[in-house]
């Protein structure tokens, strides 16, 4: 999910944190809600940003869930959030990063850009081991 940079690391317990969890629910201010599907080990779960009508959705191995939240991001800044517990999972901010025996990462919706491939990443300390190239 995402949360504002003085968000609660505990995604989904305070009013600036916007989570989906493998239940099928979504977090914010302590209120979860049945939304999506479940997620488990082996699943691919991209999460999506659009700051021109200012939502949140989630894609599950490429199936596009819709919006999630509605967010003001003109008064929030947002940071990619991550909560886990007894999990491994990784982490691709751009699909260069993916070596060839992994699983392909889903083909984002039209007008979504990988976040390494944003105005700006280059100015991050995660994004320029991400961005080779922009396709």
């Amino acid at each position: 999910g995402f949360g504002t940079e003085t968000a609660s690391r505990n995604l989904g317990h305070c009013a600036l944190g916007w989570g989906y969890g493998g239940t099928g629910m979504i977090s914010t201010n302590d209120k979860f809600t049945a939304w999506g599907e479940r997620y488990r080990a082996d699943d691919i779960i991209t999460c999506l940003l659009d700051y021109d009508h200012g939502t949140v959705g989630f894609m599950k191995n490429g199936e596009n869930m819709g919006d999630a939240f509605h967010i003001d991001f003109k008064k929030n800044v947002v940071v990619p959030q991550i909560m886990t517990k007894d999990a491994i999972l990784k982490v691709y901010f751009s699909p260069l990063e993916v070596r060839d025996d992994e699983k392909k990462l889903p083909r984002l919706p039209g007008g979504y850009t990988w976040l390494a491939h944003t105005r700006g990443a280059d100015l991050t300390c995660w994004a320029p081991g991400s961005k080779t190239a922009v396709p």
